[in-house]
């Protein structure tokens, strides 16, 4: 071990503390997107059983409606980027302040 690597070795610095991971494989956890996934999964198949020819429709159209609402997701994102830069400026001379 080098003098830098015992230097480093108790540095909080989050690349320090991930090089270790490197190579070892994990199980990703169960996050919000897959959760979402599945339970539109297990909805839709219910639909299926219950009505299949809407089941067909709406799977069938999803695309269509997804390509619609997606300019919403973008004005979406520009407000969201627009308010949180504003409030970063408003709270600016609070955080030079520590």
């Amino acid at each position: 071990m080098s003098k830098t690597e015992n230097h480093l070795e108790g540095s909080d610095s989050p690349v320090l503390q991930n090089r270790h991971a490197i190579g070892r494989e994990s199980k990703p956890p169960l996050n919000q997107f897959t959760m979402r996934l599945f339970t539109g999964l297990v909805l839709w198949a219910i639909l299926f059983v219950l009505c299949w020819p809407i089941a067909l429709l709406l799977l069938l159209l999803y695309p269509l409606i997804w390509l619609i609402l997606l300019p919403f997701r973008l004005l979406g994102l520009g407000v969201t980027l627009t308010l949180s830069m504003i409030f970063a400026l408003f709270m600016l001379p609070f955080s030079l302040m520590r």
